[in-house]
């Protein structure tokens, strides 16, 4: 019998060519190379041969070189090496000694796709402790083309007297793609590569001590600005306190892996299917490690979950878990909902090592795969993390996972305080421009801001704020800015208002009997780097509480070197008889000695521009600005709404006639338009208390009508109902309804700009009433 024809399949020299053209930006490249190097050191360090100070450079030729023709691009690593064998394995397309599972994997494919996209040439040069030489080989992509094959010879160069103890590896790549080359060598593109490379390997760089340094300025790991593990929230009975951090920790069992194709194997399976053979197949330990925690300050881009493999960043910030995805393929946002303008701040670290990845790129893991969705049941568990999302795709009971849990904690960031562990500014309101200059200091190795007390402090002095305005007589201060004082015991208040009237009482001299408590919420560190040449200035205030300033002012100030204290009297005509708050007055002195200790004229900064840029910086909520306000009330409307969504679906199904026909039209023309559904659709909504998501801001003042329980004794508003005589009741209701109606009047496009003292007198009603429901939000 005749034996079968073959053929040669041996892949033209142009494939090595055609993987230039696979597209990997040049830090992917750069990471590429740098990788072989960390799988070396992570090898070395399990087999007793690590280097002590683990080292990588990456050198790369100056513009004038490359332009030239004659740049370089040089990645050097002090690891133990490579013996002939390994490195002729090592530059051949499709191979991968290492164990994919356990290392990067990057020698082979990934290597000459990284080589071919920087240039035309690459030359490995390696050596271990024990050998004379240097082994090294030259791949030029023009030359292999012009020989028709793939055979390159085996090099080989002696070490120099000062080399015969050295070990490691070093590849250089020349006949440089001078567009890339060139791009990395530019300020914006060197920036962006050390950037992306010192957040890639800033796992390896903390654990290993790794010094990589890129065209001669080391990399720097990026730690995570976090809460510290100590500091937790009450939620309740559903979680009771709930920390800042929460370690991830899963064993999912070994399961066959072929090390040859990549592959796991199914539960039963001993044969690869790719390979058909069980020539390489091997059990591995699928496990997760890690944790999840709070970042101490909120941004809009700059929160997610690091996910890594062997100590490399494969997805960065990753937003993957914050979105449930039903069966049928819609994507349901989870978070942030809440803060969607100040953006969120849950992170973490987890080691994904296990987990295959989608492409030679090494940005994303396979999401396909089952390895990846044991990750993601391990982290937000089985179904929603939202209640009402929960009942509406039919899981029972609460969703129990470590982000399920820091959801429930740490989900919103208003109000600021303790309950969600939200800094807050001299006003009592919540901050984030501030949190977020201070980690920038965290970052830049300021001893002062490492640990987390700067935004703890923060965080009480809101509890702090808000608990003296809650306490005030009426008229409330709106303003949270300590110009309606609690009332003094009886005995004191007769005194201080004898000594107040000064010669009329017949009593003493008012200045001899001065008495003062310090304001916390004028009390901080004024900074306003705008200003050239401007220093901080602790700013120090105190309020009088009996007796009279000298001079009968209504306000001392005293600037020693870069310290202002203030010293006010609330109940001055100045402040008593009028709108003016004592912020007013010290934004005005504040502004003045900026200005005094600046280089900056007075033409370019006018004292009322300093004046409103510190008011903007530090009492945002003094601005009667319409859009300061429309922010402050939206926020408030979509957290009720919210508040109400979760309120209702707790307590579903809710009867048919929850809705007047009138409000039932209304929500099926929503539905409708939003997503193309009917009765059915319409009736589910209903039932399951998930309607005020879709009716929003028109129907919140029906909501509180309709339920005040869920919204009035703490529910969402400290203001009282149950407790309340029967008769009361709708004076209280009333209180709430007007001060909505104003925040709805400030939300509406129509009043986005006005004229006449009517439109503003509305707008500081606006603000007022904002103040006001702040004050009752618990």
């Amino acid at each position: 019998m005749q034996a079968p024809r073959t053929i040669d399949i041996t892949p033209s020299p142009r494939v090595l060519r055609l993987l230039g053209l696979i597209d990997l930006q040049p830090w992917q490249c750069l990471a590429e190379l740098v990788d072989n190097a960390i799988d070396a050191f992570l090898t070395g360090r399990e087999t007793g041969q690590g280097a002590m100070f683990p080292r990588v450079d990456i050198e790369i030729s100056s513009r004038e070189e490359i332009h030239a023709g004659r740049g370089k691009i040089t990645i050097r690593d002090n690891a133990f090496g490579m013996d002939p064998e390994r490195l002729t394995n090592a530059v051949r397309a499709g191979y991968s000694g290492n164990n994919p599972v356990d290392k990067l994997g990057l020698f082979g494919m990934g290597f000459n796709i990284a080589t071919a996209r920087l240039g035309g040439c690459t030359e490995i040069w390696t050596t271990k402790t024990d050998s004379t030489d240097w082994h090294g080989v030259r791949i030029d992509f023009q030359e292999i083309e012009a020989s028709g094959n793939f055979r390159i010879p085996m090099l080989t160069r002696p070490k120099t007297p000062q080399e015969h103890q050295g070990h490691g590896t070093e590849i250089i790549v020349s006949k440089l793609d001078q567009e890339r080359a060139l791009y990395v060598r530019t300020p914006g593109g060197s920036r962006t590569t050390r950037d992306r490379l010192s957040r890639t390997y800033s796992k390896i760089i903390r654990e290993i001590g790794l010094t990589a340094v890129f065209l001669g300025q080391p990399l720097t790991a990026r730690d995570f600005c976090v809460w510290d593990r100590s500091r937790t929230v009450e939620t309740g009975s559903r979680f009771g306190q709930v920390p800042a951090q929460l370690p991830i920790s899963a064993n999912f069992g070994q399961r066959n892996y072929c090390t040859e194709c990549w592959v796991w194997l199914l539960q039963d399976d001993v044969v690869c299917p790719a390979c058909n053979t069980d020539n390489s197949i091997q059990q591995r330990t699928r496990e997760l490690t890690g944790w999840i925690g709070i970042q101490r300050f909120f941004d809009t881009r700059d929160y997610g979950v690091d996910l890594i493999r062997n100590g490399r960043i494969i997805e960065e910030r990753s937003k993957h878990f914050f979105s449930w995805e039903s069966e049928s393929g819609e994507s349901t946002p989870e978070y942030p909902i809440d803060q969607t303008y100040w953006g969120g701040r849950i992170v973490g670290e987890l080691n994904c090592d296990f987990v295959p990845l989608s492409s030679y790129q090494k940005d994303s893991f396979d999401k396909s795969s089952r390895e990846w969705q044991l990750i993601v049941e391990a982290v937000r568990g089985n179904g929603p993390i939202l209640q009402h999302l929960r009942k509406s795709y039919g899981f029972e009971g609460d969703n129990v996972s470590p982000l399920a849990r820091l959801h429930a904690g740490f989900r919103r960031g208003q109000p600021a305080g303790l309950r969600w562990l939200v800094p807050a500014g001299p006003d009592g309101k919540g901050i984030n421009v501030p949190p977020q200059e201070w980690a920038t200091r965290f970052w830049a190795g300021d001893p002062e801001y490492q640990s987390d007390a700067k935004w703890y402090e923060a965080v009480l002095l809101a509890t702090e704020v808000n608990a003296r305005n809650r306490s005030r007589p009426l008229p409330p201060d709106i303003t949270g800015t300590g110009l309606f004082d609690p009332q003094p015991e009886p005995g004191a208040a007769q005194e201080s208002d004898a000594v107040g009237r000064g010669a009329e009482s017949g009593v003493n001299s008012p200045t001899s009997h001065r008495d003062y408590e310090q304001d916390a919420n004028l009390t901080f560190e004024a900074v306003l780097p705008e200003l050239s040449g401007s220093p901080p200035i602790q700013v120090t205030t105190q309020r009088l509480t009996r007796g009279q300033l000298p001079s009968g002012l209504h306000i001392q100030v005293v600037p020693v070197g870069n310290n202002l204290d203030i010293v006010y009297d609330p109940s001055h005509e100045f402040f008593a008889r009028s709108l003016i708050l004592p912020v007013d007055c010290l934004l005005q002195e504040l502004a003045f000695q900026f200005k005094q200790r600046s280089n900056a004229t007075l033409a370019d900064w006018p004292i009322s521009r300093v004046t409103y840029e510190l008011r903007q910086r530090y009492y945002p909520s003094t601005l009667l600005s319409i859009d300061e306000i429309r922010s402050e009330a939206n926020v408030l409307l979509n957290e009720l709404v919210e508040h109400y969504t979760e309120a209702l679906s707790a307590i579903s199904p809710l009867p048919p006639d929850e809705l007047t026909d009138t409000e039932i039209r209304e929500l099926a023309a929503i539905v409708a338009r939003q997503e193309r559904a009917g009765t059915d659709r319409v009736k589910e909504i209903i039932t399951n208390g998930t309607y005020p998501r879709y009716m929003g801001h028109n129907r919140v003042l029906k909501l509180i009508e309709r339920r005040p329980e869920l919204a009035l004794d703490g529910q969402f508003f400290s203001l009282s109902y149950s407790d309340v005589d029967v008769q009361l009741r709708p004076d209280i209701l009333q209180q709430v309804d007007v001060a909505l109606k104003d925040l709805l009047w400030a939300v509406d496009p129509s009043q986005s700009s006005g004229a006449g003292a009517e439109w503003r007198s509305l707008l500081a009603r606006a603000e007022a009433s904002a103040r006001l429901l702040s004050i009752w939000r618990v």
